[in-house]
């Protein structure tokens, strides 16, 4: 799902369960898990991808003090 659209869900949901009583809130907290979930996925894959797209390069002065260890 595009993130934009995604965000928006999540907003809606949650105005959603903010107006929804506490006796039917179940299926909306069940509808916010599943995409924050989806955010989540997303967010790490853009990570995942971002680290390496450009991977931190160690100094080897920290490079040899962990390998000391």
């Amino acid at each position: 799902m595009d993130p934009e659209v995604l965000t928006d869900r999540i907003r809606e949901l949650c105005a959603r369960a903010i107006m929804t009583p506490s006796a039917d809130i179940e299926p909306v907290i069940s509808e916010l898990q599943a995409a924050l979930h989806e955010h989540n996925l997303w967010v790490r894959d853009i990570a995942a991808k971002s680290l390496v797209r450009d991977p931190i390069e160690i100094p080897a002065s920290v490079s040899s003090a962990k390998a000391a260890d």
